[in-house]
């Protein structure tokens, strides 16, 4: 929301201190918006000069290579274990359940 990050940017020059930029805006947005931590986060973060303000490009491996992986597997052996599918393709075991359960393995034998 580039709102209130422009609150925080503003505020922060001005002297405010946390507690009050969460209070307006939560008054002005709704409440539970932000809190005074996120504030202080902000205010760190425009402290040192980094004012971009969206979320950093991530590092994880795409959800759609694991699933292709892990229905390879399963391929292979339909007997095999989603401990043994985590293990192989260092995911943990419950983050393969997911991937099943979204492409239809719900682990009745039934696609």
């Amino acid at each position: 929301m580039a709102a209130p990050v422009s609150c925080f940017r503003n505020s922060e020059t001005d002297g405010e201190n946390t507690n009050k930029v969460a209070e307006t805006v939560n008054g002005v947005y709704g409440a539970d918006i932000v809190t005074a931590n996120c504030v202080q986060f902000w205010f760190h973060r425009f402290r040192s000069g980094n004012f971009y303000v969206k979320d950093a490009a991530r590092t994880d491996r795409p959800v759609v290579e694991n699933v292709d992986k892990i229905i390879e597997i399963i391929e292979v052996d339909r007997h095999i274990s989603s401990r043994n599918i985590g293990q192989e393709l260092k995911i943990d075991r419950k983050t393969v359940l997911n991937h099943l359960l979204r492409v239809g393995f719900d682990g009745t034998g039934k696609e």
